[in-house]
């Protein structure tokens, strides 16, 4: 019987537009095989499915970082949302922001866990917009995990099968 982990849950009324899950089998499988039979009795398109070996970090190990698209009011700006996160009610807010923009009347929004505090994107949503996570229309558009640099040298943030094909 395979074992499943899926990305981290989403919130009640976000959508989810990219998301993953690792599954564990016993060889001998063939991918080609059961792709059609795995496709057909899950509720989402599946984009790709390849072997990763063993001692990759499962995805609720390796995942850190989400990107989100919201609703914003029609009257906020870059700078105004950036005066709302150098605020001091927004404190707790600027660790976890690693960048955003705004496009086509929403805020586009690159948040990461920090080892305080998880991302709650409905409450991301309200601190910086003022509406609720319905009214927000949240989307999670990307998951991310941090990949080392080689050499010492910083790293990246990178998409897990990103980090497959690193790795």
């Amino acid at each position: 019987m395979p074992s499943v982990s899926f990305s981290p849950a989403l919130s009640v009324g976000v959508e989810g537009l990219r998301e993953c899950f690792d599954m564990e089998v016993t060889p001998p499988f063939d991918i080609m095989k059961f792709r059609g039979a795995i496709a057909r009795e899950i509720p989402f398109d599946v984009q790709a499915m390849f072997f990763i070996s063993k001692d990759t970090p499962a995805l609720g190990k390796f995942v850190t970082a989400y990107e989100y698209d919201f609703m914003i009011q029609e009257i906020q700006t870059l700078s105004g949302i950036t005066d709302k996160l150098n605020s001091v009610q927004l404190q707790w807010l600027t660790p976890m922001i690693v960048k955003f923009d705004i496009s086509n009347g929403r805020l586009v929004i690159f948040v990461r866990d920090t080892r305080d505090k998880k991302v709650k994107i409905s409450e991301i949503a309200e601190a910086l917009t003022g509406l609720n996570a319905v009214d927000a229309d949240i989307r999670r558009l990307a998951l991310y995990g941090w990949v080392n640099g080689g050499s010492g040298e910083g790293g990246n943030w990178v998409r897990p099968c990103e980090a497959v094909e690193i790795g």
